[in-house]
């Protein structure tokens, strides 16, 4: 414990202390101002100091008695803080925990969780209804187990717990088609592939053309660099991607952290080339320090990248515009596969296409094809014409 005066009526409290039998650590700064002397500068700086010092310890035994927190405060303080975690994946737990999970479980010591209490948890889920009257989907119980299953298995390794509560509680999803809501036909892409090359700037088209040729996550488009593609061999290298955070856009490694390569046909090596002198002309023009290469391929007017929002916006408007039928950009990775399905290419080629899919999961969009083939004309269907014209900043066949 120290007290320092920093000078001009300014003054520093520390707080560091030690827990000798499990070695954990907490320390505690405190600046503050004040106007008073003496007697009365003393007893204001040792009411501090004792409130400060009371912080650590309650953060102190926290820490060295994790079992004793709720759900809540083992989160935030053991688990999120003890081991290295992406700050979506972060998001993605809070998420599901601060949507009727805390609220459950109140304030409930984690080491007297039982798998009763997990029990009766699932079962309260089964009974919820959303807005719409329905009740919720197994999709989302088994992300409520996920991450349950997830913070209680980190109690099992720290000895709070003999066994994970959850172990018993089975959530199946069933391996339901792909709604042909959730993808385009491919008279749909060339229907739409002419309104974009007639009425869409090059960079809106050419990122269509990508996220449905190449099965594009929108986080992984987004987080392209130009040193990913390779003109020459015609393909990209998918292996980081951009997510939107609450702290931010970080630059990450794919879903998985699965790696893969994406073969372009002429028509997407086209309009990348025209992107690119685009890129370049207003790279040259505001004087960007990175090198364009180690650039992203889609950025705003400032030379930044592209927002998470960016395209789908667009896409919206678009398509309200020109009475096309609108699917949020995700489709467009669905309506890869569906086209490769159509084409009768076997599943773990589909599968390593979307990045090391499941072949279970692949399969949906093989059911997808069976259950809408009389829709189906082609795969990947071109423009009539293979020659791709610049005007006006704007693709014409």
């Amino acid at each position: 414990m120290a007290i320092k005066n920093l000078g001009g009526g300014r003054y520093q409290i520390r707080i560091d202390k030690k827990d000798y039998s499990t070695g954990a650590r907490q320390t505690k700064t405190l600046t503050l101002e004040s106007k008073l002397t003496g007697k009365q500068l003393d007893a204001m700086l040792y009411i501090k100091e004792a409130e400060l010092e009371r912080e650590v310890d309650k953060e102190l035994s926290n820490v060295s008695n994790p079992g004793n927190l709720n759900l809540k405060d083992y989160f935030e303080k053991i688990f999120i803080k003890n081991k290295k975690r992406e700050q979506n994946t972060i998001d993605w737990y809070v998420r599901y925990l601060e949507n009727r999970t805390y609220a459950y479980f109140d304030n409930k010591k984690v080491k007297n969780i039982s798998e009763l209490d997990v029990k009766n948890f699932f079962s309260m889920l089964d009974n919820v209804k959303k807005s719409d009257g329905k009740p919720l989907s197994q999709k989302t119980k088994k992300h409520y187990l996920t991450v349950l299953k997830a913070i209680f298995e980190d109690c099992v390794d720290r000895d709070l717990m003999d066994k994970n509560p959850t172990n018993k509680i089975q959530v199946s999803v069933p391996n339901r088609p792909l709604s042909v809501s959730k993808f385009y036909t491919p008279g749909e892409i060339k229907d739409n592939l002419e309104k974009l090359s007639e009425y869409a700037p090059i960079d809106k088209l050419t990122y269509f053309v990508l996220s449905y040729i190449c099965g594009f996550r929108p986080a992984e488009i987004m987080g392209l660099i130009w040193n990913k593609i390779s003109f020459d061999r015609k393909e990209i290298l998918v292996d980081k991607s951009l997510a939107s955070t609450s702290k931010g856009y970080i630059y990450k490694s794919t879903k998985n952290a699965n790696v893969r390569t994406s073969i372009l046909t002429d028509y997407a090596i086209s309009l990348l080339q025209i992107h690119k002198n685009n890129e370049k002309m207003k790279y040259s023009k505001l004087k960007l320090k990175t090198p364009f290469e180690e650039n992203y391929v889609f950025t705003l007017d400032d030379g930044s990248h592209w927002t998470r929002g960016k395209f789908r916006d667009f896409w919206f408007k678009f398509c309200k515009q020109h009475d096309l039928r609108y699917i949020p950009p995700y489709g467009l990775r669905h309506t890869s596969a569906t086209l490769l399905a159509y084409a009768n290419v076997p599943l773990p080629s589909i599968a390593k296409h979307l990045g090391d899919y499941s072949i279970e999961s692949a399969q949906k969009y093989i059911h997808a094809v069976e259950d809408s083939r009389n829709i189906f004309e082609s795969a990947f269907e071109l423009p009539s014409k293979d020659i791709v014209k610049k005007k006006n900043n704007v693709i014409t066949f």
